[in-house]
């Protein structure tokens, strides 16, 4: 494993809990659909979810499918200890090896840090996280003075988003 990566990573998934005692983990994919995980590298691993930290980058790994999930060893783990060292470090892949976008596509992790607003160009937040509820994303939007709120991001109430600046929503200030 390569230490100290200082590459911009982008997190695309997250190991989980050891599989079995020849050193497999259970793989999270943060990708739509999720087995396009498999298709980036190279991967790198880092424990915070913070795209300045380090991250060391895995030489090697095997990707298995488990039913409807999928389950990861990488490099010489061969031990549930071994497995154990890699539980819930995120998973990341350079920005430049992603697909490109078309002009009405997003990754979500661009619109983390854009200013909300509202039709009546009301000041909501800031995007600080976006989240899956199972349904359709969330954005988790937060202001320092008013406190957060989760705003579906579907087009009944997002209705124009321009990445680094500000979403336009329909949603009222004293809906918090």
């Amino acid at each position: 494993m390569q230490s100290n990566f200082t590459q911009s990573f982008v997190i695309v998934g997250r190991v989980s809990r050891p599989f079995g005692i020849k050193g497999w983990n259970h793989l999270t994919s943060f990708t739509d659909p999720p087995q396009n995980l498999v298709q980036y590298s190279p991967w790198a691993l880092n424990e915070a979810r913070d795209a300045t930290s380090k991250w060391d980058v895995i030489d090697t790994f095997e990707i298995q499918r488990n039913g409807n999930g999928m389950l990861v060893r990488i490099e010489n783990s061969t031990s549930r200890d071994h497995a154990n060292k890699y539980v819930s470090k995120f998973i990341g892949v350079p920005r430049e090896n992603l697909p490109t976008l078309t002009v009405d596509e997003h990754y979500w992790f661009d619109l983390i840090g854009t200013d909300v607003v509202n039709l009546t160009d009301d000041h909501l937040g800031v995007v600080h996280d976006v989240a899956w509820n199972g349904a359709h994303p969330l954005l988790l939007v937060r202001d320092d003075k008013a406190g957060e709120i989760l705003i579906p991001l579907v087009s009944e109430y997002v209705h124009a988003i321009d990445v680094g600046s500000k979403i336009q929503v329909s949603w009222a200030k004293e809906w918090r």
